[in-house]
């Protein structure tokens, strides 16, 4: 709040007492919290060895590379995780060998909140045509604020330049921060695995 904390607080800390009762038993005092802290329930602590149950969003526009969707879903899937691929909007969108490929939601109805980590297929045209959606950029932006995984295909670097992550400068593509450009799919299982990075968390201006 911007106040000045004063050395020693003024006392009665609680000025609402009546004149005829003891101030002493209106006073606060120090008691146990009321959840103790639980290994159990620990981001920190979470088994790190699986990805079953994890929830996986693919970025996907016109233009996407099939072969990239399906080899990095099909590793995915096999461990226990589940994929949605996520469009600028609803139905489907054509792949780079002009095929049909249904998507499962779009950016209008979902959010980086409710995945455990991002992945963006490679394709030169539907790189172009993500970069033109704020949205997308949002929601990477948001995905590495919160310190999930994140991965790309082959050419995934020229998408993360227009968001927060610059891997150049700041070396960010490494199993350690969990951004992984050209990543394979048995990288990006363990990245998973590992839930969240929290080094990230030194850094807290990201715009999301």
């Amino acid at each position: 709040l911007g106040l000045e904390v004063p050395a020693e607080p003024q006392k009665p800390m609680n000025h609402g007492v009546g004149a005829d009762d003891k101030t002493g038993e209106y006073e606060p005092v120090k008691t146990p919290p009321v959840l103790v802290k639980s290994d159990a329930l620990s981001m920190q602590n979470t088994p790190k060895d699986s990805i079953k149950t994890r929830k996986i969003a693919f970025l996907v526009a016109d233009g996407v590379d099939d072969n990239s969707v399906s080899k990095m879903k099909s590793v995915l899937t096999n461990a226990g995780a589940t994929v949605k691929l996520i469009a600028p909007k609803l139905g489907a969108v054509k792949t780079a060998n002009q095929k049909s490929l249904s998507v499962d939601g779009s950016f209008l109805t979902e959010a980086s909140v409710l995945y455990d980590a991002v992945f963006i297929p490679s394709g030169d045209e539907q790189l172009k045509n993500l970069i033109k959606k704020p949205d997308s950029i949002h929601f990477i932006n948001e995905a590495y604020r919160h310190c999930k995984a994140i991965a790309t295909g082959d050419d995934g670097e020229e998408f993360l330049k227009f968001t927060y992550i610059n891997t150049k400068e700041k070396g960010l593509n490494s199993a350690k921060t969990g951004v992984l450009v050209g990543a394979k799919p048995d990288e990006f299982v363990n990245a998973i695995a590992q839930h969240r990075f929290w080094d990230r968390e030194m850094i807290r201006k990201v715009p999301a």
